[in-house]
């Protein structure tokens, strides 16, 4: 999503990111330790950063 968001929109990676993990937080509904997990597994290393 973030490379999407990055290439098409010039919406740079942690805008991206900052904004799903806060909308995850607020409207949500995983506990803090299942977010953490979740945002981990899904913000992985972007696969063109060296």
């Amino acid at each position: 999503m973030e490379e999407i968001a990055e290439r098409r929109l010039g919406i740079p990676r942690p805008v991206s990111q900052q904004s799903v993990s806060t909308a995850l937080a607020l409207d949500g509904e995983l506990d803090a330790d299942a977010l953490n997990d979740f945002l981990d597994h899904v913000f992985a290393p972007s696969q063109t950063e060296t």
